[in-house]
């Protein structure tokens, strides 16, 4: 009789004669989440059975060796929550602030130390205007910032420098003294290659870092500025301080770029490029003056410069504007039956305001809406509340147009698309408590 295949060890075992016998198996060790114990490792299993023999024929060899099962790889449980006692761990930080290795005092400006934390904590701890610190802070890591209290020649300008990084505090008083890095930064400000002044207008010249630092140095109405800056690379900023017909209407206009700011003293000279531009500003092609209303004209670059250049209520203008490309915007200033509600509509893109006088003439489309505001079918009054009904773009522009308690309404608008919505203003048994609850569509062609 042929022999038969024998039974397969189990969990490493060895099979019977006479057959194969499966390698040994083990299973893999676990561990149950929240221990944070690590699973044992599993134990090899034993060889299989000998080849069987019989006169009938002969068995298969045992079978392999089993492979031992794997370390088990629990997770860590979760911190176990407060109890109502609560105690709060307090370090002891001192140290030394200095400014280029030297103790600052406060006679000619001073400074602040800060320390923050990854998840947002942010605190002071020590001032550039003393000779030593004391501070009690929760353990943690930390960067270390400056940031200027009051100007003067002998602190830095920056407001959020960062000093040192990853400094940690744990359970033990820390030692933390403090150096402020400072560079002298030195040169001229001039419009258009000339010195400007005060006497027709003013703007402020600020550095800017990638990190968020942004900070004033010099100004368009002297003829010459010295400054302290932390070392870093910065883009230089140009901003009106005082409108005047010498100085340029940007509010952010970036002059320069890359401006490294090393170890040793930098003459920075900076420039502030302006071109004339002017025109004409019309309401459905007519000049509209100031009898019914006015609104602005203000031009917005795609960084977030934006600044008004002129008037509804004038008939021309001049405003001298760095170059650049800019979308024209109309926004109401004084409510009137002449000017559009509109607080933000776009009237002209791609403006491009290059070295040479521009021309730019702008005309400001507004159809007249006229229509009648009901709650529930019925004209509400005054009696017993009322609310207004504004109209909202997706570009941000948000102006009301009229109440609930009028029987009708006339109003001028930019054409556009845009939502309706409707928000309470004086509270009443017979006014919706929305405060801007959706309408639906509006379209003004």
């Amino acid at each position: 009789m042929a022999g038969g295949t024998g039974n397969g060890g189990i969990g490493g075992t060895t099979g019977n004669h006479g057959g194969s016998s499966a390698g040994g198996s083990s299973a893999a060790g676990s561990s149950a989440a929240g221990t944070g114990a690590a699973g044992a490792s599993g134990a090899a299993g034993a060889s299989g059975g000998t080849a069987g023999t019989n006169s009938g024929g002969s068995g298969a060899a045992g079978g392999v060796t089993g492979t031992g099962g794997v370390a088990g790889t629990g997770a860590g449980g979760a911190a176990a929550c407060l109890g109502h006692n609560i105690d709060v761990p307090a370090t002891t930080v001192t140290g030394v602030v200095t400014i280029n290795g030297a103790v600052a005092g406060t006679a000619n400006g001073y400074g602040e130390i800060s320390l923050r934390s990854a998840t947002g904590d942010s605190f002071g701890i020590a001032s550039t205007s003393g000779t030593s610190y004391t501070a009690l802070v929760v353990p943690g890591t930390y960067d270390v910032y400056y940031g200027i209290n009051l100007s003067g020649t002998a602190a830095p300008r920056n407001s959020a420098a960062k000093i040192r990084s990853g400094i940690v505090v744990g359970s033990t008083p820390l030692a933390l003294n403090i150096d402020v890095p400072a560079t002298t930064v030195t040169g001229v400000v001039t419009i258009n290659g000339a010195v400007a002044g005060t006497a027709n207008g003013y703007g402020e010249i600020s550095l800017r870092s990638a990190a968020g630092d942004s900070f004033g140095i010099a100004s368009t109405s002297g003829t010459s500025y010295t400054a302290l800056v932390v070392p870093g690379t910065y883009d230089a900023y140009y901003a009106i301080n005082l409108s005047g017909t010498a100085a340029p209407r940007n509010s952010a206009a970036k002059i320069q770029s890359g401006v490294v700011v090393g170890s040793t003293p930098l003459a920075l000279n900076i420039d502030v490029p302006a071109t004339t531009v002017t025109g004409v500003v019309t309401i459905n092609g007519a000049v509209a003056g100031t009898a019914n209303g006015y609104g602005e004209i203000s031009l917005r670059s795609a960084a977030g410069d934006s600044f008004g250049i002129a008037s509804t209520s004038g008939t021309s203008y001049t405003a001298l504007v760095v170059p650049g490309t800019y979308d024209a915007y109309y926004g109401i200033n004084l409510s009137g039956t002449g000017a559009p509600r509109n607080s933000a509509a776009k009237i002209v893109s791609g403006v491009v305001v290059g070295s040479t006088p521009l021309t730019l003439n702008v005309d400001v489309p507004a159809p007249t809406v006229t229509g009648v505001v009901t709650i529930n079918g019925a004209v509400a009054g005054t009696a017993n509340g009322y609310g207004e009904i504004s109209l909202r773009s997706t570009g941000g522009d948000s102006f009301g147009i009229a109440s609930t308690s009028g029987t009708s309404y006339t109003t001028l608008v930019v054409p556009g698309t845009y939502d309706a919505y409707y928000g309470i203003n004086l509270s009443g048994t017979a006014a919706p408590r929305n405060s801007a609850a959706r309408l639906g569509c509006f379209t003004v062609p």
